[in-house]
């Protein structure tokens, strides 16, 4: 698969591999996955490395958090660790949302100028799901700054070839917060902007003890809420276009009462499986 990997603290939100810790407004569902005999022995990179070569390279850092206006620091050397995000307001991200597809809108379909991260509910805060900044009035959200919810960490720069992910490090500390709103998480995504297509990874809810949960989902962080209405998805096969037939929904987060097609795209370019 071709990916970052990234590592740290997120608000559920790679193609790279990443670590990282998000204070998250909902996490993956766990679910049984059937054993599979590999075929052929894996042989093992550092996709993260403190050494520039043809395997790995030193990883961009990133912290959405106060607004912050720089949020992501290439050439961080491992080891890394990952802090809490200082504030429970996000920050604009330098990356935009794709020219897809997928493509990316705000449910609601108006322009977005908000906190990320603040509840919905008050002055201010951006609805719930991750938006774009001045998001058309049918809402598409192409070419805009993505608004990140509070989260850290460290991303691998993209990679081909990717067909697992060994991660070597710790999960630790504690947090008052309630179970699925802090997350320590390492994952795998197909697309920089971990919008849509694959992922898959290991999280720890800091709130919930000697747990640690492996998921997989197709077409992740496309649906919004799993409690609401039909049209609760971002990501469309259609740009600027909301209608039912045009939505993708996260493989286990499909409204109640619903069942749409799960739509899965190509991926963006040519991967292995393992």
């Amino acid at each position: 698969m071709g990916s970052p990997i990234i590592v740290g603290d997120r608000v559920k939100n790679a193609a790279y591999i990443a670590a990282a810790l998000s204070l998250a407004s909902g996490a993956a569902s766990a679910l049984v996955c059937p054993q599979v005999t590999p075929t052929r022995v894996p042989i093992w990179v550092d996709i993260l490395s403190n050494t520039v070569n043809s395997a790995g390279s030193p990883g961009t850092s990133f912290i959405f958090s106060g607004l912050q206006g720089n949020p992501r620091t290439p050439g961080q050397s491992l080891p890394f660790t990952v802090e809490t995000p200082p504030s429970a307001m996000g920050a604009y991200d330098t990356h935009t949302f794709p020219h897809g597809p997928v493509f990316y809108s705000n449910s609601s379909g108006a322009s977005i100028n908000c906190f990320p991260g603040i509840d919905p509910s008050q002055p201010g805060g951006c609805p719930f799901g991750q938006v774009g900044e001045e998001c058309l009035p049918d809402g598409d959200c192409t070419g805009k700054p993505i608004l990140r919810t509070p989260a850290s960490g460290i991303v691998s720069t993209f990679s081909r070839g990717i067909l697992g992910i060994d991660y070597l490090g710790t999960f630790e500390g504690t947090s008052n917060a309630a179970p699925g709103q802090m997350l320590e998480i390492v994952f795998f995504h197909q697309n920089a902007d971990y919008l849509g297509q694959m992922e898959y990874g290991f999280y720890r809810d800091v709130a919930v003890p000697n747990q640690i949960v492996f998921y997989w989902q197709t077409n992740a962080n496309c649906t919004l809420r799993p409690d609401l209405g039909p049209n609760d998805a971002m990501c469309t096969t259609q740009q600027g276009n909301r209608q039912p037939s045009t939505y993708l929904y996260t493989d286990d987060l499909i409204p109640p009462g619903n069942s749409p097609a799960i739509i899965s795209l190509p991926p963006a370019i040519s991967i292995l499986a393992r």
